[in-house]
């Protein structure tokens, strides 16, 4: 009988399936696969190695790696460590122009770093967590970057107090102008050390709601308003002259906001709205020519708001404060609101950008709210009813289940850990806006709080336990987001819960995992050729674990780098490493070592650079043939022949074991079977073994090259036999740890059914 096996871009299923022949990928998945990564054509080949970087900053301490991209040619890889951020460029550690590595200090600590989510826009990378205020990551230049809190000067705020609370607790500001420096008195304990920061809004009656006056001369008008929201400009009088409107922001200088040249009794009157605050307006006559001009500003509002921002702590009932935004008075005043954010109620857990608003969700006090900036302007959270308005939404869930990621596709989406939601816009064809805001559930799977990742038009996050990697996409028939789970055929890989994720768009398109247990796993992910494939990536090395993982573009490819926690002579070290590129242009360039480095330079026996791997005991390619393995002492190795090019680091086996045999999809589970005879279809390979379960045989690869030269990397077909031995789990392997490549394309079994 014969049976052929012509795709594997499966991968890895679950043990649960081996006798589910009825399953459709059944006969393109694996038992075991790893260190091979299925690809979208049906073949598996086997991983690249990687290339030892750097060391961490500390080796006691976890790390995390980040990406900053600002564009398909500049793209830089952050180590984020305890309290500190270093940063890689095209391969290598930054450094100044003095020659010192590039460090940024931050707050955030060890346990924090993997609860921190990014969202970048151009130079600018926007970072959140729910225990530290939100900050803006910017490159000034090719080797310098700066950390910086969002200074929010407006919002958001919570409700206010006397509409969400019984009790008449007031505020009382001794200080009302902007800039100002002094206290806010509560008349009852409502302040705590966390509110240092944090914004307070006063609503106080208006002290002034009109100026008026009149001239008969070029000069000003009256008295300069404190203006915002709607107000009016009226003339009188019989005049010829040129009056101006002027505005005043922040203290900036004066600028005309309208002229108007009138003859005779032609009078102005105007109605306009001020959305900014901060802002003066009043009447200037430029030009004058002969009568009496009577003018007003009129503002249509009986009460101003004023904000402070704490700057210190004192008591439960005292603070200092500064003046953002200037009150109307020093009175008592029970109208107040707090700062949605602070560290008392909490920050944004995530956030992400939506038609040129940011988009923050997720406090520790209001779980469930979404807070969207105003229309292009991504610091300014005053509410509004405008169309460019700043506003706020919360999700309307049975339980109170906080907002772990949010994204942005067509519409908003967002996971909480009782469900995925979406946000869009209910008045079709125009875009988000106060007014018109819809928000629904679309599923009950419950998210961990681990950023989910939009790829193409689906999003891909992880479920509230861990072990499921979901699919969110939308569904035209159910017209809703549906969300499928894209570990149903390999429930046991991720058996001990996923802590970071990364997406490598190109060659092929590869979700990387990292899990609890240090295990790498890769998910190849091409929905439109429906490939949806697993495997195992065991690094090379003693006790050598992932932490972390990143991708940034390459220049032929993308890059996928990693933490790798290892044991290096005795002693664990963290280092930061990097998958290599598939691009080779000859045999001696291939990598197939892990925490490896390459030597190119001129012929040498003995080759240094390797203190990173002191003690160990490294796979060698030198000028593309494999040598005997050494030891690293001294940070070297001594080689028998001199070579150009060597590639040396740890070795790691791959394994790829096919389902088993199924008799042209008939089901012959249990029948014992003797394989007689496999031909392998391999793609530029070397040095790739088979077993039977039991032993392990070899295969010849040199076909045409002189025997003082190493073969070829071979592609083509090879016929292997066996011993004649019967099983009936068909326990048939390949496997290799030689540092060369291996990619399968097909196997066909010539074998005898036995019977049962």
């Amino acid at each position: 009988m014969k049976e052929s096996i012509v795709s594997f871009n499966a991968g890895e299923l679950t043990p649960l399936t081996e006798s589910r022949i009825d399953v459709a990928k059944y006969t393109s998945g694996c038992r075991m696969m790893e260190n091979m990564i299925p690809r979208i054509y049906g073949c598996a080949e086997r991983r690249l190695g990687t290339e030892y970087i750097y060391g961490l900053y500390s080796n006691d301490v976890k790390g995390r790696v980040v990406e900053f991209e600002y564009s398909d040619a500049i793209a830089y890889i952050m180590e984020f460590g305890n309290q500190i951020i270093r940063f890689y460029y095209n391969g290598e550690i930054l450094l100044d122009g003095a020659g010192d590595v590039v460090t940024v200090a931050t707050l955030y600590l060890e346990a924090d770093l993997f609860e921190l989510q990014f969202k970048q826009k151009n130079d600018v990378v926007w970072i959140t967590h729910k225990d530290y205020a939100p900050r803006k990551l910017s490159r000034t230049s090719a080797t310098s970057f700066t950390l910086t809190e969002i200074t929010i000067d407006d919002g958001p705020f919570l409700t206010r107090n006397d509409i969400a609370n019984a009790d008449e607790i007031t505020l009382t500001s001794n200080v009302t102008a902007i800039d100002a420096v002094g206290t806010l008195t509560a008349s009852a304990a409502t302040f705590q050390a966390g509110h240092v920061g944090a914004l307070f809004k006063l609503t106080q009656p208006r002290v002034n709601v009109k100026t008026s006056g009149s001239r008969a001369a070029t000069g000003v008008i009256g008295e300069a308003l404190d203006v915002e929201g709607t107000f009016t400009f009226n003339t009188h009088g019989t005049w010829a002259a040129t009056v101006e409107l002027q505005r005043n922001e922040n203290s900036y200088g004066w600028e005309t906001f309208r002229s108007f040249t009138r003859v005779s009794d032609d009078q102005v009157q105007l109605t306009a709205t001020e959305l900014t605050s901060n802002v003066q307006y009043r009447i200037y006559v430029s030009a004058y020519t002969n009568g009496t001009i009577y003018a007003e500003i009129t503002v249509n509002s009986s009460t101003q708001d004023g904000i402070v921002r704490v700057t210190d702590y004192t008591s439960p009932v005292l603070v200092d404060t500064e003046v953002v935004k200037a009150l109307a008075s020093t009175n008592a005043e029970y109208r107040w609101s707090e700062g949605s954010w602070s560290g008392v109620r909490g920050y944004p857990a995530c956030m992400t950008f939506f038609e040129d608003r940011a988009v923050y969700a997720g406090t520790i006090y209001d779980p469930q709210t979404i807070w969207c900036s105003a229309s292009g302007l991504y610091e300014e959270f005053k509410e509004g009813v405008a169309a460019n308005s700043s506003f706020s939404v919360t999700a309307n869930a049975d339980k109170r289940n906080g907002i772990l990621w949010i994204t942005s596709l067509e519409n908003i989406v967002f996971g909480t850990n009782g469900g995925e939601w979406r946000m869009w816009s209910s008045a079709y064809g125009e875009p988000l806006k106060p007014t018109n805001v819809s928000i629904k559930q679309q599923s009950t799977y419950g998210s961990k709080a681990i950023q989910a990742i939009p790829v193409n038009d689906a999003v891909l996050f992880v479920d509230f336990v861990g072990r499921k990697l979901r699919e969110l996409t939308f569904d035209s028939d159910k017209e809703k987001y549906v969300c499928p789970d894209l570990t149903a055929l390999a429930e046991h890989i991720t058996e001990t819960g996923i802590t970071a994720l990364a997406y490598q768009k190109n060659p092929d398109p590869i979700v990387w995992c990292v899990l609890t247990d240090g295990t790498l796993l890769s998910f190849t992910y091409e929905r439109i050729q429906d490939v949806v494939a697993w495997a195992k990536h065991p690094l090379g090395g003693t006790s050598a674990t992932a932490e972390s993982v990143a991708v940034i573009p390459g220049s032929t490819e993308d890059e996928v780098w990693l933490i790798v926690r290892r044991k290096i002579n005795g002693v664990y070290v963290r280092y930061v490493e990097r998958l290599h590129s598939r691009t080779y242009s000859s045999q001696a360039d291939v990598f197939f070592i892990d925490c490896g480095y390459t030597y190119d330079g001129v012929a040498a026996t003995t080759i240094d650079g390797l203190d990173h791997l002191e003690g160990e005991t490294v796979s060698v390619l030198g000028d593309g043939a494999v040598f005997a393995m050494q030891k690293v002492s001294g940070g070297k190795i001594t080689l028998t022949e001199s070579v150009n090019k060597a590639q040396i680091g740890l070795p790691y086996t791959y394994t790829l074991m096919p389902m088993r045999l199924t008799s042209s999809n008939q089901n012959i589970m249990g029948a014992k079977i003797k394989v007689n005879k496999a031909v392998i279809s391999f793609y530029e390979t070397l040095n790739a073994d088979y077993t039977d379960g039991v032993t392990t045989s070899t295969i010849d690869w040199r076909t045409t090259e002189d025997y003082d030269s190493p073969p070829n990397l071979f592609t083509g077909d090879k016929n292997v036999t066996f011993d004649g031995g019967i099983s009936a789990d068909n326990p048939f392997r390949i496997t290799g740890s030689d540092p060369l490549p291996c990619t399968v394309r097909s196997i066909t079994f010539l074998y005898e059914l036995m019977g049962a």
